[in-house]
């Protein structure tokens, strides 16, 4: 299983790099501890959950979407030239597959920490394209 990281580097980038498409990362925030669980490359986000949540499929999470609320995503881009150029925060599969809902404050928290963790790392931040918590699926 995934283990929480504290900081974005290189090393994380060539392991869970380019999902879905060249320079795209995606995190899952745990606004409770404050932890931050980069997804595997190979996994949806909402079996990634299931996963780190110990529920046995995706029917158990839908039927219990309040079990994952604390667990918000975040995805970052990277540009050709090494630059992350795009935060977004709050929208995945599990709010649009399971029904997961997280508070507004919980998303605003998570883009924080996020930002924290960027901060803390090794990989420039370019202009920012989008830079946005999105409370579109907001309880």
């Amino acid at each position: 299983m995934t283990k929480p990281i504290n900081r974005l580097t290189w090393k994380v980038i060539e392991k869970y790099g380019n999902r879905k498409y060249q320079g795209l990362l995606t995190f899952f925030v745990n606004v409770t501890t404050e932890e931050i669980f980069p997804v595997p490359v190979d996994i949806e986000h909402i079996d990634f959950i299931c996963k780190l949540i110990n529920f046995d499929n995706r029917n158990e999470l839908r039927q219990n979407p309040f079990a994952a609320m604390h667990l918000v995503p975040s995805t970052i881009h990277i540009n050709d030239d090494g630059y992350i150029d795009s935060v977004i925060t709050g929208v995945s599969s599990l709010e649009m597959g399971a029904g997961v809902r997280h508070s507004k404050e919980n998303i605003k928290k998570a883009h924080k920490l996020i930002h924290d963790f960027i901060s803390n790392g090794e990989l420039p931040i370019g202009t920012l394209k989008e830079d946005k918590p999105i409370m579109q699926y907001a309880a």
